[in-house]
Parts: structure tokens; C-alpha cells; sequence
């Protein structure tokens, strides 16, 4: 059982959990997919979560491959097609900086979520569900108590996981909303 209710807060990680994990980066609104069944899983977990936040970090922009304006360009593009679903996102949080540049944004730094709180203070991390494929994303949510799910699909980073940064595997974040629906029933 997942201990959750509509109080809780969903935070995901975007590339590999939300989107098509591409070699390289994603530079242009035309070449993010979503991941089979994501916009629709996000469709019906916001019926499920008070607040649903994406977390990612895109060093791309501090490397200067795309402008901030492009990662906001595809952005709208990912929240415009959730909407379509059904869906909402309340949030999207990123870190532009390189890996190297020691900043707190940067997951498994704790500055993205912290910035969520801040703009909706109802966030409880203790009553929240971290969403990720690698090991920073579940790593940032354990410092804060989040209960992590790991999705280690065909879309996700290919990394092992140990089993202590997570509390549920799921192929899939379609796989992940399906399970969240049958705990509901």
C-alpha cells in the first residue's frame, strides 16, 4: 500500500519519467515526446494529488546548448499537452547549473523542492511521492522524507538504484498511476 491521499504532493522528475530520454539533450519543442501513456497518467494522478511539481535539472542551459527561453519553449509545450489530457502540473522547478558547480539546486541537492514549498506552502514533504529514474532524484526526496518511487523503464536512465533510496519500482509512469488507482479502490 502507498500511503497517500489528496492531500499529498507529487513531485517528478521530467526526462525519463515524463518524456522520452533522448542521447544528449533535448534542444528543441519538437523533439520531446512524452514517455507511452505519461500524459495521461499525470491526466489522472491530478485528480489524485493536491499539488503535482516537475523537478529536473537541465545543465544544458548553464552549458549554453539552448537559451532559458527554448527550456520554457518546451515547457509550454509539455504543460500544454497535459492540459489537453485533463491534467495539470502546479509547478515546474529546474536547475540550470552545471553538475560541477556545487549549487543547492541541483537534485540530489534540495533547492528545487525547497522552491515549491515556497510558492505553495501547503506542501508537506513527509506527505509527498518523489518520482524519478535516478539515483539523485531519490536521493533529494529520501533528505526530505518523500516516500520514492523509482521508474526504471525502457525510457529511464540506465542506473541501479539501491533498494534503500525507494519504496516502490515501477516500469513506467503509467504503471505508477495504475498502481496509485488500484490502492485507491
Amino acid at each position: 500500500m502507498i500511503p497517500f491521499n489528496k492531500h499529498w504532493t507529487l513531485f517528478l522528475d521530467r526526462d525519463g519519467v515524463i518524456n522520452h530520454n533522448v542521447s544528449g539533450y533535448i534542444t528543441r519543442k519538437e523533439d520531446f515526446t512524452f514517455c507511452i501513456g505519461a500524459e495521461k497518467a499525470i491526466a489522472l494522478m491530478s485528480r489524485q494529488f493536491h499539488k503535482i511539481c516537475v523537478l529536473t535539472n537541465q545543465q544544458c542551459v548553464g552549458k549554453s546548448i539552448i537559451t532559458e527561453q527554448i527550456l520554457l519553449d518546451i515547457h509550454q509545450k509539455m504543460l500544454t499537452e497535459v492540459f489537453a489530457a485533463e491534467g495539470r502540473i502546479d509547478g515546474i522547478f529546474y536547475c540550470p547549473h552545471l553538475a560541477g558547480e556545487g549549487c543547492a539546486c541541483r537534485k540530489p541537492g534540495t533547492g528545487m523542492p525547497l522552491a515549491a514549498k515556497k510558492q505553495h506552502p501547503s506542501i508537506i514533504f513527509e506527505q509527498s511521492i518523489m518520482v524519478g529514474d535516478r539515483l539523485t532524484d531519490l536521493q533529494m526526496g529520501r533528505s526530505l522524507g518523500m516516500y520514492c518511487v523509482w521508474i526504471k523503464g525502457p525510457d529511464a536512465y540506465a542506473e541501479k538504484v539501491p533498494e534503500e533510496y525507494f519504496d516502490l519500482c515501477c516500469q513506467s509512469l503509467a504503471e505508477l498511476a495504475d498502481t496509485l488507482q488500484e490502492n485507491q479502490q
